[in-house]
């Protein structure tokens, strides 16, 4: 028999469960109250894909090594059949206190990653991976990548039913085993609208985080940029003339209006480490919207009651989370399937 899944939330959590579940041959039906995919904080048209620092290989640091490889992969197969604005072009980490430099070596140490994938370079090398010039020393992570979030959530939900404008008011368990969504019968289901969740399920404690960030036309000095450049906020590399920007980080706010003041915050960012980028950078484009995060500043998964599954509080990684995530969940669902 098919199983039939419920998936609440058509943003990275959700739309990434629908494909590590479609691939496995489940029947998935992806609930989104907006009126198209990725409507909240998964709509931006520029993400970075990087994993979170730690100085050493815990099961934390690990989970996020593990979805960045993975997304990595994913990335892959998904761009043979779309335009998912992907470009693997590497990223710069500016070591911009004594704190970063700590947390890097001893990352460098602790993960085991091949020199040619992770690695501390100096000004002049920086410099010369970027094509522009990098005042500082820098960890570099060849590997890691620039994409569209809204496209890749566009991707990963092409084998779900997909229903817009759908607000889902009640969930509640059934004799049989399966959950019942607004008088609609499911086999599973799974929680991935982000802040949303405590409408349903009370218990679930969750914070937001506001964050804008902007698009920005390259100039004629930032158009030599060839990888991404983190400094506490980022600029990556020109992708079809247009740097991303960003991004501003509010926890007390709550208002998802663009605001003039993020742009100000955003460019003298990046013209304290990056001056000469910052010459003639304007942005455009602006997006604000909510983050998820909760109290333990980690992601939230796996099975809350019987059947009832949970993915959220992805907060700024959720492009490496969501996906590691999705496949922790697929693989207890095919296993409990199986038993």
């Amino acid at each position: 028999m098919t199983h039939e899944i419920a998936i609440i939330g058509g943003g990275l959590a959700g739309c990434a469960a629908a494909w590590c579940l479609s691939k496995k041959g489940y029947k998935v039906t992806l609930f989104e109250k907006g009126s198209e995919i990725a409507s909240g904080a998964s709509g931006n048209e520029r993400g970075m894909i990087n994993p979170r620092f730690y100085k050493f290989l815990n099961k934390e640091a690990s989970f996020y090594a593990a979805g960045f490889k993975a997304v990595l992969k994913a990335v892959d197969e998904l761009s043979q059949t779309h335009n998912l604005d992907f470009e693997q072009c590497g990223a710069l980490h500016l070591i911009t206190d004594e704190t970063k430099k700590d947390r890097y070596n001893e990352m460098i140490k602790n993960w085991g990653w091949p020199e040619e994938e992770m690695r501390i370079v100096s000004s002049e090398n920086a410099s010369e991976i970027a094509g522009t010039d990098i005042p500082m020393e820098a960890l570099y992570l060849a590997t890691s990548a620039q994409i569209s979030p809204k496209k890749l959530c566009i991707a990963y939900s092409e084998q779900a039913d997909i229903r817009l404008n759908t607000t889902i008011e009640s969930i509640e368990p059934i004799s049989d085993g399966g959950w019942c969504l607004d008088g609609e019968r499911f086999d599973k289901a799974i929680l991935a609208n982000a802040y949303h969740i405590p409408q349903l399920m009370p218990e679930v404690e969750l914070q937001t985080v506001r964050g804008q960030m902007a698009l920005a036309k390259a100039t004629s000095c930032s158009k030599t940029m060839k990888c991404n450049i983190h400094y506490g906020g980022y600029i990556s590399a020109p992708m079809n003339g247009y740097h991303g920007v960003g991004a501003s980080f509010q926890p007390w706010s709550k208002d998802v209006d663009v605001k003039k003041d993020d742009n100000k915050y955003i460019l003298n960012k990046l013209a304290e480490f990056l001056p000469h980028i910052s010459e003639n950078i304007e942005l455009e484009q602006e997006r604000a919207s909510l983050r998820t995060t909760n109290k333990h500043k980690f992601p939230e998964f796996g099975e809350i009651k019987p059947g009832l599954y949970i993915s959220t509080a992805h907060g700024s990684h959720g492009l490496v989370t969501s996906l590691q995530s999705a496949i922790e969940i697929a693989k207890f669902i095919t296993t409990s399937a199986k038993a």
